[in-house]
């Protein structure tokens, strides 16, 4: 069909052109003297052009039939398998109930000397603020992961958000920080992924005006922004630990509640990952044994 197309707009631009400037009819073969020569270069012009036209058309179906195969390799591989080097990960098995009961439970956490152990759920939104893993509309609300994490990738620093219920369950725990004693004996804090089991040592525990202040988790790219905030929140904290020295390759957990010094106060806890599976990611400021 496109050589057929081709062909017919040259063949009567060919025509038009042996025809002269003007447009008019081919000069009739049989008149003489200044129509005879006229008709000759008019025919020598047609013959000419008639195997530039040729040409053209080769050329033309050559370069379909390469956008042809273009084409059709290009929409084989859309259905082809993508590969890739980062590994498939699977959910451990540990999880498979609760996976089941909630896809967006995306961890676990606990913590020694209190009642927290909950699943942790994600679901890029605030849902989890007033409803429970069963997706029951409830003042207590569930543990969850802020909407700036992304649970499916490893975040510098992750946010956890949960309610200080006066009946002791949920983050009512976290409030204990604030005390010296407790702060000191209950510093470490284990948030398992679906795929990763990790241990956290605290090193800082304060009040801020969630109306004034907030917690971020995204540092654009910059060590040295990301390292300033961490120098930050020590700074910030009730009690000081000796011997922490922080680095642009740290993972920080953040635990947030609601305090009541002011109407907007959340008590906050910053944790830096220690252990990884097993593996000490950064010497802990603490004797484990």
């Amino acid at each position: 069909m496109m050589k057929s197309k081709i062909f017919i707009f040259i063949l009567s631009a060919l025509v038009l052109a042996a025809a002269g400037p003007e447009g008019g009819d081919i000069p009739n073969a049989n008149v003489s003297g200044a129509g005879y020569t006229a008709a000759n270069e008019a025919a020598a012009r047609i013959g000419a052009t008639a195997n530039e036209a040729a040409a053209l058309i080769n050329a033309a179906t050559d370069e379909a039939a390469l956008i042809n195969a273009v084409t059709d390799e290009a929409a084989a591989q859309i259905g082809a398998p993508v590969e890739s080097d980062i590994p498939v990960r699977l959910p451990r098995e540990e999880f498979e109930s609760l996976l089941n009961r909630n896809k967006d439970v995306i961890g676990r956490i606990s913590i020694e000397g209190t009642k927290i152990d909950y699943p942790v759920l994600y679901d890029g939104a605030h849902y989890y603020l007033n409803h429970d893993i069963d997706h029951n509309k409830v003042t207590a609300g569930s543990i969850y992961l802020d909407p700036s994490n992304n649970p499916e990738r490893d975040d510098l620093h992750y946010l956890i958000h949960g309610h200080n219920m006066k009946n002791g369950t949920m983050f009512k725990d976290i409030v204990k920080y604030k005390n010296e004693s407790f702060f000191y004996k209950n510093r470490l804090i284990r948030f398992d992924t679906l795929y990763d089991d990790m241990v956290w040592e605290v090193f800082s525990v304060y009040v801020l005006d969630a109306a004034k202040e907030t917690i971020f988790t995204d540092y654009m790219g910059s060590e040295t922004l990301y390292l300033l905030f961490l120098e930050k929140y020590a700074e910030k904290s009730m009690y000081a630990v000796e011997g922490i020295e922080f680095t642009a390759d740290d993972r920080i957990l953040t635990l947030s509640t609601c305090s009541y010094e002011t109407p907007n106060s959340r008590t906050i806890v910053h944790a830096r990952l220690i252990y990884k599976n097993g593996v000490q990611a950064i010497a802990p400021t603490i004797n484990l044994r």
